[in-house]
């Protein structure tokens, strides 16, 4: 990890180190290089809801940040459907799965 590490700043590289199992240590095995993105999107916060667009479209995620750009959604609005504060967001409904 050390070598890569040394590589990675002297390439002026972008991405972050990230833990592969989040329950497990920063160790070569369970690190990796990813984006931002991808760094952000790998949480133990994440829970699995199911969004149901405004033709009845189902869709299942458990990744909201993802899902939210993927479809154009603010990821603070679709949080308050899951928890209920809201009923809808740009057409859409969330409620989280079970």
């Amino acid at each position: 990890m050390n070598n890569s590490y040394i590589e990675h700043k002297y390439n002026n590289s972008t991405t972050q180190i990230d833990r592969i199992n989040n329950n497990g240590n920063y160790e070569a095995d369970n690190c990796r290089w990813v984006t931002s993105q991808e760094n952000n999107s790998n949480t133990r916060k994440n829970i699995s809801f199911i969004a149901i667009d405004i033709n009845g479209q189902k869709y299942e995620s458990n990744n909201q940040s993802e899902f939210a750009r993927i479809h154009n959604l603010d990821n603070s609005a679709i949080s308050k459907c899951l928890k209920g504060k809201y009923k809808q967001h740009k057409g859409w409904t969330f409620k989280i799965k079970e």
